[in-house]
């Protein structure tokens, strides 16, 4: 990725497209490389950089740079209407991170407060950043082992990412059930 930068800030689009090539091969799903290939493109013919675009928006979707510039793309293509979705998409992506930077304050201030350890979760779980929001779930757990909304967040998680069993594991636990697994 290096190399196809520094090949692209010198003006050697094709080395750089050569070098993005073989890396997407091997990485097709490598987000920076799709953004790089899309500038590639860009500074070409523009139509060319949309599909690359669009592969990294299906990768990242909650990507703020991919989002721009996708939107950038189409403005310039005259595709406004789809540009104003990704816009508004990039908008409501921003006021979530704005309410995240206000809830890590407040729980700064208060550590033990449930609910709000509960929204920074679903917070992160709905700009896709699943590890974080993993992260304040099980927070919530050890400070209550019994938190049933975010059993139930939990199982709604599992049942969208096609696991059925950690969905019913989880949803049990909500429901103030044994699990029908409990060595999960």
């Amino acid at each position: 990725m290096g190399l196809a930068n520094c090949r692209y800030s010198l003006g050697e689009v094709d080395a750089a497209r050569t070098i993005l090539n073989e890396l997407l091969a091997k990485r097709p799903d490598y987000t920076p490389a799709l953004l790089l290939r899309a500038q590639l493109e860009h500074s070409g013919i523009r139509r060319k950089a949309l599909p690359w675009l669009l592969k990294a928006e299906a990768i990242a979707p909650n990507d703020p740079q991919v989002l721009s510039v996708l939107v950038l793309a189409l403005r310039e293509l005259h595709r406004n209407d789809e540009a104003q979705k990704y816009d508004q998409q990039l908008k409501d992506q921003k006021s979530k991170t704005d309410d995240l930077i206000k809830l890590r304050q407040q729980v700064l201030k208060d550590g033990d407060n449930l609910e709000l350890r509960f929204k920074m979760a679903s917070l992160h779980l709905q700009l896709g950043d699943d590890d974080e929001a993993a992260h304040w779930f099980q927070t919530i757990l050890w400070i209550d082992p019994t938190h049933r909304a975010t059993f139930r967040a939990l199982a709604d998680y599992w049942q969208r990412k096609g696991n059925p069993t950690r969905a019913n594991h989880y949803r049990s636990l909500a429901e103030g059930k044994t699990p029908p697994d409990a060595s999960r």
